[in-house]
């Protein structure tokens, strides 16, 4: 029998492996874990020495008194099918049928690494491409000017890219549950490229609708953001909007592919293609930003970056639409005509709204954060130091969502496999990896807080407000391994509701605090309120976890278990 498990965080579907579990001629169960291989340029090099492990569990008769649990009923097992990847390198199992990392620290750390280090990588691509535009834009005659202006626009974006993160989100389930029916024979059921298809066409025509009002609306966003057209900071803003906008539709078609193929047990060819882009944008960055005169290509700065990123988000979209093709992974006629199967599209828009609210109260406390910044001085200043810290806020998040993604993987097999006891046991080394992880992190930021300066921008004034900035980020790194670590364990227990609950009074807490002129009105202020966002949704999800109510708590009438599969267990 082949499972396929694919866990999703924040909008960026973690790595899938398959584990491929074998009936044995005694009717025991033996389990070969997964080897993956990461393909592509250096950058891969380290995920593939954590990834080239591969062991091969024992088997064992499963005694036939046993009552049978709770969770292996078919609803939860289909459940949990396409959430979470066990690509476990010490993969045994015990007579009654227990994963090893249940039941050894050791191979939970294991576990832990083999699954953390390729989301690393893959994590990580997302917010290189706006990184890469700061470094370029940095080196401008005016830098905080620039930067100021680059920092309105990427908000805006950030805020309209996170807002669709619902179709990776629930593309990989759709897809995997749909192929694995198909790899154990299961015709019946839906067509995985035709639902592929279907959400191509979806994005597609999102990503136009989207462009067409974001195009028209520059001026309202631009307000949003704190800034107007009039401006120099909102001029240079919306020049970069009017060019990157243009490549909408091709950013959420990709990101449906991603879903796809990942919902595929293909992580490969996601990375190799991202890499691609990464490259491409890089060399057309030093092309555009700066100009070559030998060339007569002009330096078109700002507005280069954005031709330049665009540019390599279409590229990067044709080679996903080329490569689904060559692989019968997409029934392009479905992408044509998914407004004639509105209803087969439910559990996606479903499984998308706790999504997106979530996603809007955190881009809804980044854009107050944004427009705070913007009123503190005219001249950019302000705007370029936060833009700075912000890009390294986001790599330091992406590198400490590799826990999580490892987070989502174990905690619903260590749940329906052992119940509540032994999850909660796997929760909490977890969370020490998600703490350690922060402390490293911090450790990292804090004693090359000067060098990140200069990766950014050669500007003195820049570099010295942006460094104290980069310090508190250092500092916030063990609370955020925590807090991420949280929201991984709850969004593999499916725990939706409650985490967008969670996040909207996190929210509205912090925006309330941010009307106080005497945090809004200065950097260290708004970086404070910033801390103390990042801290109530700490007490949010330490209450979920350590409460009466936590789909983790222990309870005698097994009220976690009953949660997830209807059942009293302990």
């Amino acid at each position: 029998m082949t499972t396929l498990v694919a866990a999703q965080r924040n909008g960026i579907a973690t790595v899938p492996v398959r584990l491929v579990v074998r009936r044995g001629t005694n009717g025991g169960r033996r389990q070969d874990a997964a080897k993956v291989t990461i393909v592509g340029p250096s950058l891969c090099a380290v995920a593939a020495v954590g990834l080239s492990l591969h062991s091969r569990g024992g088997g064992g008769r499963r005694p036939t008194n046993r009552a049978q649990p709770a969770s292996d009923s078919p609803n939860v097992r289909s459940h949990y099918t396409a959430l979470a990847a066990v690509g476990d390198t010490r993969g045994r199992e015990d007579s009654s049928g227990v994963p090893a990392f249940v039941r050894s620290p050791e191979a939970l750390d294991e576990q832990v690494l083999s699954l953390a280090l390729p989301a690393i990588v893959a994590l990580c691509a997302e917010p290189l491409l706006s990184a890469i535009d700061t470094g370029f834009v940095g080196r401008l005659p005016n830098p905080a000017l620039s930067l100021g202006g680059l920092g309105v626009a990427t908000t805006i974006f950030d805020f309209v890219f996170r807002c669709y993160n619902f179709l990776c989100v629930v593309t990989v389930p759709l897809v995997a549950k749909a192929a694995a029916a198909r790899r154990v024979g299961n015709l019946d059921g839906p067509d995985p490229a035709q639902i592929t298809g279907r959400v191509v066409g979806l994005a597609a025509f999102l990503g136009i609708v989207t462009w067409a009002t974001l195009v028209a609306a520059t001026p309202t966003a631009l307000q949003w953001a704190g800034t107007s057209e009039e401006s120099s900071l909102g001029a240079i803003a919306s020049g970069y909007i009017g060019i990157r906008a243009a490549a909408l539709p091709a950013s959420l078609v990709n990101t449906v592919a991603v879903g796809a193929f990942r919902g595929q047990l293909d992580t490969v060819t996601p990375l190799q293609v991202t890499s691609v882009q990464i490259f491409t944008n890089v060399v057309l960055c030093s092309v555009l930003v700066f100009g070559v005169d030998a060339l007569g290509i002009p330096a078109l700065g700002v507005e280069g970056a954005a031709l330049a990123t665009a540019a390599s988000v279409w590229l990067c979209c044709i080679a996903f639409c080329t490569l689904l093709s060559r692989q019968g992974l997409i029934a392009w006629e479905a992408a044509l005509t998914w407004p004639l199967a509105l209803s087969e599209l439910q559990e996606l828009v479903v499984g998308g709204a706790a999504q997106l609210l979530r996603t809007l109260s955190l881009q809804a406390v980044l854009l107050e954060f944004t427009r705070s910044v913007v009123g503190i001085d005219g001249g950019g200043l302000a705007v370029a130091a936060h833009q700075v810290a912000l890009r390294i806020w986001f790599f330091a998040l992406f590198a400490l969502d590799s826990v999580a993604v490892a987070a989502q993987a174990l905690l619903p097999v260590a749940m329906t496999s052992s119940g509540t006891t032994p999850a909660r046991r796997v929760a909490l080394r977890l969370l020490g990896w998600g703490f350690g992880g922060g402390l490293l992190t911090g450790s990292l930021i804090f004693v090359t807080a000067a060098s990140l300066c200069t990766l950014f921008t050669n500007d003195p004034s820049v570099q010295a407000a942006a460094l104290p900035l980069i310090v508190l980020v250092a500092a916030l790194q063990p609370l955020a391994g925590l807090v991420f670590t949280w929201d991984g364990m709850f969004q593999g227990l499916t725990d939706y509701a409650y985490l967008a609950v969670a996040m909207a009074l996190s929210a509205g807490g912090t925006l309330a605090v941010l009307q106080v002129d005497q945090l809004s009105g200065s950097l260290e202020g708004v970086w404070t309120c910033f801390a103390l966002f990042l801290g109530l949704r700490a007490a949010g999800l330490a209450w979920r976890f350590w409460g009466p109510e936590g789909p983790l708590t222990p309870a005698p009438i097994g009220k976690a278990a009953t949660a997830l599969s209807g059942t009293e267990r302990d």
